[in-house]
């Protein structure tokens, strides 16, 4: 089983996620809280995160950088307001595998995903 928590301050892409992902082995979650986002790392599930930096973008990195230093084997997808080579070479070094800046549709988040999901179920 796979979780996608989505970690973004309104609901752009959760809805299209989940409908997606319906029937599959894929939950998708969505939260505004650090708090919950960091709750929810437990267990021994495969686990990706989204997190949108646009509304807090430096404490939107310090979340993700707590993440990676709890578990190493979160694949993060980080999307960003507009190109940054600062924010982006941040977002990699604390463990994101993906950084794509707007304009993304809720569609090519989507596969996305599905490619990584994927990628990640070959490898177990």
């Amino acid at each position: 089983m796979t979780c996608v928590v989505v970690y973004e301050s309104g609901r752009r892409w959760i809805e299209h996620l989940r409908v997606r992902f319906h029937g599959q082995q894929v939950r998708v979650h969505h939260t505004t809280s650090a708090m919950d986002l960091l709750g929810r790392l437990g267990g021994d599930h495969d686990l990706i995160l989204v997190a949108e930096l646009c509304s807090r973008p430096l404490a939107t990195l310090d979340l993700i950088e707590r993440v990676g230093a709890r578990r190493s084997d979160i694949a993060t997808v980080v999307i960003a307001e507009a190109a940054d080579q600062g924010l982006e070479l941040a977002a990699r070094e604390f463990g994101a595998a993906e950084f794509l800046c707007e304009p993304i549709t809720p569609r090519e988040l989507a596969e996305l995903i599905a490619r990584m999901v994927r990628a990640r179920r070959r490898l177990t």
